[in-house]
């Protein structure tokens, strides 16, 4: 399947969620899908940088807010504009890679798979770290269905996405791996991305992110079941920080000292939960942002685990799941011919200890 493909069922599931993320958190027209988060005007002098995220302002990019916010981009040299991901200012979708490749951005987020797959048509872009270390995506059924494990799909109506989405390439990722035959699954692909599906009896189980549609459900039955993908091996990452061939050559000292920000502000938003997401609505809704708390501080919680394993270090890669991406994408015809994987990703600006 082409990047092309990919790209135009990426645009359709990001339209489709933005609609439904602005629908659950309440009015989100108080802010800019592309506007930087808050924090103090930035003293002269400073290096300046920039990155493109994935997705509009939320939680999952805690740790950039963290460092701006408590002065980590500033003590590292750097003033960074921080670009939430959704549509420009003329409504034009905004790409993270095409956004790097363009230099309108010296950094972006997205997804592994994505990552390999622009490198096999020639992109020259590396991974240099990972927001979430653990895969977010999650099937979710209500707690009186009786489903807990993925040999209770069988026979069920499931509600997931494409492949070549991160959530469907996870959810295809596991039935392989348990050795589940499609053809004894009900499988519908998500056209309303919110949770309604499960309560209006439409899905039995939906597949999304344990830091979205997973706070929505618990919101309604807190004892809701979750699978978690990563329990059973597949931790395909989501949401990496990549930046050019060109620019690792050229400024490695920026590349370092933007990474090490970004991680140091990704530590302190983990021991610091609630202080970190209410700097966070403050600097992106303004006030007053009541509304928005209680989903961005459960979305927060649902974060930490993903963020930081216990005795790990924020933003580590793990050789093995970018063998295993790459040997799934293989295996599901999302590339056509083995790539050099130690390429793709680097770890050399993580710090010491990575």
């Amino acid at each position: 399947m082409s990047v092309r493909l990919l790209r135009r069922v990426g645009l359709f599931l990001l339209i489709a969620l933005l609609v439904a993320a602005l629908a659950a958190c309440g009015d989100d027209d108080k802010k800019s899908d592309n506007k930087p988060s808050g924090g103090a005007q930035q003293p002269a002098g400073l290096a300046q940088t920039s990155i493109q995220f994935s997705w509009v302002h939320n939680v999952e990019f805690i740790g950039f807010y963290a460092a701006e916010q408590q002065g980590y981009y500033r003590d590292a040299g750097l003033q960074v504009r921080l670009g939430g991901g959704g549509f420009d200012e003329s409504g034009a979708f905004i790409d993270p890679v095409q956004a790097v490749l363009d230099g309108k951005a010296d950094f972006g987020v997205t997804g592994a798979h994505v990552l390999l797959a622009q490198r096999a048509e020639g992109a020259p872009i590396v991974a240099i770290g990972t927001i979430y270390q653990r895969s977010p995506v999650v099937l979710i059924a209500l707690s009186e269905s009786g489903i807990a494990r993925p040999q209770d799909l069988v026979g069920r109506r499931v509600s997931t996405q494409p492949t070549n989405a991160t959530v469907g390439l996870a959810y295809e990722a596991l039935l392989a791996a348990q050795d589940i035959d499609r053809a004894q699954i009900q499988e519908t692909m998500r056209t309303d991305f919110t949770s309604n599906p499960l309560f209006t009896g439409e899905a039995e189980v939906l597949a999304g992110f344990v830091t979205t549609e997973g706070v929505q459900v618990r919101q309604r039955d807190p004892k809701a079941n979750f699978i978690m993908v990563s329990d059973y091996g597949i931790d395909i990452y989501s949401s990496v920080i990549f930046t050019t061939e060109d620019l690792i050559a050229s400024k490695p000292d920026l590349v370092r000292a933007f990474l090490q920000a970004t991680m140091k502000g990704t530590q302190w938003a983990v021991e610091q939960p609630d202080q970190a997401v209410e700097d966070f609505l403050k600097s992106t809704y303004g006030q007053p942002y009541a509304a928005e708390r209680e989903v961005h501080l459960l979305g927060m919680q649902s974060s930490i685990p993903l963020l930081v394993p216990a005795g790990g270090q924020p933003g580590v890669m793990d050789a093995d799941n970018w063998t295993f991406t790459h040997q799934t994408l293989l295996d599901l015809g999302l590339l056509t011919a083995p790539l050099d994987v130690e390429a793709a990703y680097t770890l050399d600006f993580l710090g010491a200890e990575a």
